[in-house]
């Protein structure tokens, strides 16, 4: 375990120490709460490993399962407490991202329930990833980790192109040879602070110096930023969440495809596809 004040989970969790955890996010003094024991039980017993819990397979077994030998709200009941469950151990990253989005596509009774859940484990990835930026005590770090998730930009490109000339703080833009990017407000204000500390600024100068020189941060430097702040909440992530966290954004906003591609330098609309089909269900669930 890490030795930081902020628990840290590990990844050799067993389901059960895991289905302690989700216990111990519940009010004992609830009503529900023997309902939520009861559910964990049951799934306990009906799963060895998480191996066995992280298969869309054994999942549909199970729920056939369910509604074959309980009653309807027994069933209901028993379900919406694996699929929050499931929505603890992947936010752990204990399971596997994908089963949610599978559980959503396949086992889902309805097409609203299917957004739902959807909708659930984006947001909340969203939620986390913002308080990874906000986390850093340092104020440039934060300035780093918001710029990167306001603007989508690949960490290969902030060491070549994050040079102040190619900066507007007056119109919250980033300039890159085939595009133009933009800043969040909290970016912005947060780069704001993070520039007035700086003794002088050359428009030649990076936007982001080392602590020691005017050089560049190098890349290596900025994942170990990224990492760190993900521990101080409890979150493992990858930096490219950062990015996917944009392309969210922008079909919330009802961006279109090739918007979507110009903004985030992606030339293939291939690249694409496979992370849009589930982005637009979560963001339109959001908006219904």
């Amino acid at each position: 375990m890490s030795k930081s004040k902020k628990k840290v989970f590990r990844e050799d969790f067993s389901l059960e120490e895991l289905g302690l955890n989700f216990l111990e996010t519940k009010e004992k003094e609830a009503n529900t709460y023997k309902a939520y024991q009861s559910d964990l039980k049951f799934f306990l017993n009906s799963f060895d490993s998480l191996d066995q819990l992280n298969n869309l397979n054994n999942l549909r077994d199970l729920k056939l399962g369910l509604k074959e030998n309980y009653d309807q709200k027994t069933f209901l009941r028993r379900w919406s407490t694996l699929r929050e469950f499931l929505r603890f151990c992947e936010e752990r990253e204990q399971i596997s991202r994908s089963l949610i989005l599978d559980l959503a596509f396949y086992l889902e009774e309805s097409e609203e329930q299917r957004k739902k859940v959807l909708s659930e484990s984006l947001q909340q990835k969203k939620r986390l990833l913002e308080r990874v930026c906000q986390s850093p005590d340092s104020l440039r770090d934060r300035a780093l980790l918001w710029f990167l998730y306001s603007t989508g930009i690949r960490v290969s490109e902030l060491s070549k192109f994050a040079f102040l000339k190619n900066l507007n703080l007056a119109s919250a833009e980033f300039y890159l040879p085939e595009r133009t990017t933009f800043l969040s407000s909290q970016a912005k204000l947060t780069l704001e602070s993070y520039l007035e500390t700086r003794k002088t600024l050359s428009l030649e100068e990076p936007i982001f110096l080392s602590n020691s020189s005017v050089d560049l941060l190098k890349e290596s430097y900025v994942y170990q930023v990224f990492q760190r702040a993900c521990q101080g909440v409890g979150l493992k992530s990858k930096i490219s969440d950062l990015r996917d966290s944009l392309i969210l954004r922008l079909i919330s906003e009802k961006a279109s495809i090739k918007q979507i591609q110009y903004l985030l330098g992606i030339k293939s609309r291939k690249t694409l596809e496979p992370l849009l089909k589930v982005l637009s269900e979560s963001a339109n669930s959001s908006q219904n």
